[in-house]
């Protein structure tokens, strides 16, 4: 993704002509999912989009039972490299869950990833 390119272009063109759309339902009441990497919702919007969105989180099972942390870099200074545009962090499968999700948490809290979602927010209380 290019720094001079507008977000909002990259979601007219990739909201109705995407590989990751997944729809459900009959055609009248049909459900719009996404399988993007870096939509933690799977919800199919602009806001959730991981291919958007400048700054984006993805939570994925890695092999051997780790857990995968995927974010993305600013694509300013990478928009041209895009292997480098994502950071990739694995945490042991022998951690306790308890640990997994707080540096998970302080992770995307240090870089404002969406902060207000994951800060605090361990039970639907």
């Amino acid at each position: 993704m290019s720094s001079n390119v507008s977000s909002d272009l990259i979601w007219a063109i990739t909201r109705n002509n995407s590989s990751y759309i997944v729809k459900r339902g009959p055609v009248k009441d049909q459900i719009i999912f996404t399988r993007e990497p870096l939509s933690l919702t799977n919800q199919h919007t602009r806001k959730h989009s991981g291919l958007v969105n400048e700054k984006a989180v993805g939570v994925q099972a890695g092999e051997n039972g780790n857990v995968v942390l995927i974010t993305k870099k600013n694509a300013e200074k990478h928009g041209d490299k895009p292997a480098s545009l994502y950071n990739k962090t694995t945490f042991r499968k022998y951690k306790s869950n308890r640990k997994i999700y707080s540096a998970i948490a302080n992770a995307v809290a240090k870089n404002v990833y969406r902060a207000n979602r994951f800060i605090g927010r361990c039970c639907p209380c």
